[in-house]
């Protein structure tokens, strides 16, 4: 959308006070969504007609404490552990097509200074991870995320870049093109001194934004809110004539619309067109739960304070004659004494004893109603508020396997296999990656705006890459699969890949071995395989006497490689291929002026045993 599009299209919106069709599903979901979050539910419970008067639905409203916080946050952990992923667990890089490497590796230290200075001096991810996706992201998926600039001066200073976060209510309306966003209408209010208010609008363009300051009329008195000193590029006329806005229009050359929705799970109710929270298929189980809970509330109350049933005597003023159904006979007054109920009064406190005078003998003792029978208790069945609890868990654990396909989180003690814990790994890591996706976009998408707005936009390729596996894996699982499957003499491809994988992660924290061994490798085949196995394979001729003595003697072929080529792990691939070919050569050839370069030459071995899984 061009400027003079925006322009033709905002005046008429802003004097009918347009917005985008599905502004009010988006506020309202937003509304819903942060009840759920902060336990704020009086207006969601509902009373049950048929059992409960109003008196009562308030009374169980008033004891109600929400536990919907906590199921909230930890159906939201998983979530925020994937937006915390750093450094060598992400791959971050901004890369420039069609520049000098000088010039390449400036505009990228510079982009890389000013990403992580986007807010409060702490980088880009961090406030994705703690403003997005820790906070707004879940509760107001229609949410936007604009990247701003202050004033600065051009000649001697850079574009400070911070972020705004825009909330469903405050975005009034959008276009899209094929997908992409071409224009963001945002509205917020102002007030003059004396509380007059009006909106004022500014619509963000690829490279403009044209913002609109209300005129606003106070005491028979017109008052303009431009800010001083702005340049007025028009005005909006309201039917009777009168100036209703004037608009400034500012150039940022972002090179697109500097801000970008915070949702990615498609709202089927607008079809698309808005997003609904990535809980949004529990919420289902978190609305149940939060009628539960309020009933276990009321019914843990009645458990613990029973209804209270007893014998009482009459009124004691009857017996003087001062007391006649509940009045006093000289007065027609309401009784003093018994306040009209014709029983003696009742102790209402558990504070409070009731006493009775002592028998004069045994006998008369004998003759006293049993206290028990006296006074009755009457409580729910502990079973019903058990029955609630035990539904209350399987809630949250059905919430848990609707969005990651395990319920563990909410499992104590759980006793799985190192087989089933993998295949519960990858269950998560599959509905976490739309997440992965979504953060980084958003990443790549701000970053090429703060470049744009700093004139180091041209040729920018932003990488900002999560690993694979979003959930890793623990390592001793990855061990205990491996060693199943050397046992069971699974194909030699998986097992190669398998042992990769493992070293890899045993060899994270330290890049240069991890350098060196994504080098090796390269080389080295069969290395998933044990050495008696390797050695069975080349005893029948499967392996060429090459590749089997790099494979078993790797160690000390690397070790020369290293000491008479201190650059080799720095070297092009082709020059350490030859570097290597010629390594081994020289060892076939020197073995076979022994005689022992010929599979003939070993004893074939026996296996009792499946071959033993190689260490890493």
């Amino acid at each position: 959308m061009n400027l003079a599009e925006a322009i033709a299209r905002a005046a008429p919106r802003l004097l009918g006070n347009v917005t985008h069709p599905d502004y009010q599903r988006t506020v309202d979901y937003a509304a819903f969504c942060k009840k759920l979050e902060t336990g704020q539910i009086a207006t969601l419970l509902q009373p049950f007609v048929a059992r409960e008067s109003p008196a009562e639905f308030a009374a169980r409203l008033n004891l109600t404490v929400s536990t919907l916080p906590a199921v909230w946050n930890e159906l939201r952990t998983p979530f925020k552990q994937v937006s915390r992923l750093k450094g060598s667990q992400v791959e971050r890089r901004f890369d420039y097509a069609g520049l000098s490497d000088a010039a390449a590796s400036r505009n990228a230290a510079l982009l890389q200074t000013l990403t992580d200075g986007y807010y409060h001096s702490k980088p880009l991810e961090d406030y994705l991870a703690d403003h997005v996706v820790g906070a707004v992201a879940m509760s107001d998926p229609n949410a936007w995320l604009l990247t701003e600039f202050g004033a600065f001066d051009f000649r001697r200073e850079r574009a400070r870049p911070y972020p705004v976060l825009l909330p469903s209510s405050a975005v009034v309306d959008f276009t899209r093109q094929a997908g992409n966003i071409t224009s963001v209408t945002a509205r917020v209010r102002v007030s003059t001194p004396n509380g007059t208010a009006g909106w004022r609008y500014t619509v963000y363009l690829a490279n403009e934004s044209v913002d609109y300051w209300p005129v606003l009329s106070e005491n028979g008195t017109t008052l303009n809110t431009m800010p001083e000193g702005a340049t007025v590029a028009g005005t909006v006329l309201s039917e009777t004539g009168s100036v209703a806005w004037q608009y400034r229009i500012l150039e940022h050359r972002a090179g697109r619309v500097p801000a970008s929705p915070l949702g990615y799970a498609l709202d089927a109710e607008t079809e698309g067109r808005t997003y609904v929270s990535p809980l949004h298929p529990a919420i289902c189980f978190l609305v149940k739960s939060l009628h539960l809970d309020s009933e276990l509330d009321i019914n843990l109350k009645r458990t613990i304070h029973p209804h209270k049933s007893m014998f009482v005597p009459p009124c004691p003023a009857m017996s003087a004659g001062a007391c006649v159904a509940g009045k006093d006979p000289s007065t027609q007054q309401t009784c003093g004494v018994c306040h009209g109920t014709q029983r003696s009064p009742v102790q209402e406190s558990a504070l409070e004893v009731v006493t009775f005078p002592l028998p004069r003998d045994l006998e008369e003792l004998g003759k006293m109603p049993d206290l028990s029978k006296m006074v009755h208790f009457e409580r729910p069945p502990i079973e019903v508020a058990e029955f609630q609890l035990k539904f209350t868990d399987y809630l949250v654990a059905r919430a848990q396997r609707t969005l990651f396909n395990t319920d563990t989180l909410s499992k104590a003690t759980l006793v799985t296999t190192a087989t089933e814990r993998l295949a519960e790994a990858a269950q998560k890591n599959t509905a976490l990656a739309p997440m992965g996706d979504f953060i980084s976009g958003t990443y790549t998408y701000h970053a090429a705006v703060i470049a744009g707005y700093n004139d180091i936009a041209a040729g920018l390729v932003a990488v900002y890459k999560f690993p694979y596996e979003l959930v890793a894996p623990e390592l001793s699982d990855l061990i205990a699969v491996y060693d199943g499957a050397a046992k069971a003499g699974l194909d030699a491809m998986f097992m190669q890949e398998l042992y990769i994988d493992i070293t890899r992660r045993k060899l994270a924290d330290n890049p240069e071995k991890l350098r060196r061994f994504t080098v090796k490798q390269r080389f080295v085949s069969y290395i998933g395989l044990s050495d008696e196995h390797v050695l069975k394979l080349w005893a029948m001729n499967a392996i060429p006497t090459p590749k089997f003595l790099l494979r078993t003697e790797q160690d000390s072929i690397f070790y020369e490689l290293e000491r008479a080529t201190p650059g080799f792990y720095d070297l092009a691939p082709q020059a350490q291929q030859d570097l290597v070919d010629a390594k081994v050569a020289a060892l076939v050839a020197e073995l076979s002026s022994t005689g022992a370069a010929r599979p003939g030459a070993f004893v074939t071995p026996t296996f009792s045993a499946a071959p033993v899984a190689a260490t890493a």
